[in-house]
């Protein structure tokens, strides 16, 4: 699984569902990292911490976000996280 091809699939729900702030917002932390690593370590935070600040946005992209968790965990990222 492309983790990236994910995270471009979240923001672009987001967006289609009049999400656009948030979904700048992850742009905003890819930018943010400087390895691959990194890179979904930030991104993975945030989605899990949008699953609470914006639970209706979550809902559109709950899925992929899952989805993204777990790949995440097959690498080490995120354990036990869901």
């Amino acid at each position: 699984m492309d983790l990236y091809k994910t995270i471009d699939k979240i923001k672009q729900t987001l967006t289609d569902n009049n999400f656009g702030t948030i979904a700048k917002k992850i742009s905003s932390c890819v930018e943010q990292g400087s390895t691959g690593s990194e890179i979904l370590m930030i991104v993975g935070h945030y989605l899990l911490q949008l699953k609470e600040v914006s639970p209706k946005a979550y809902s559109f992209i709950q899925k992929d976000v899952e989805e993204f968790i777990s790949e995440c965990n097959k690498i080490g990222l995120f354990p036990g996280k869901k």
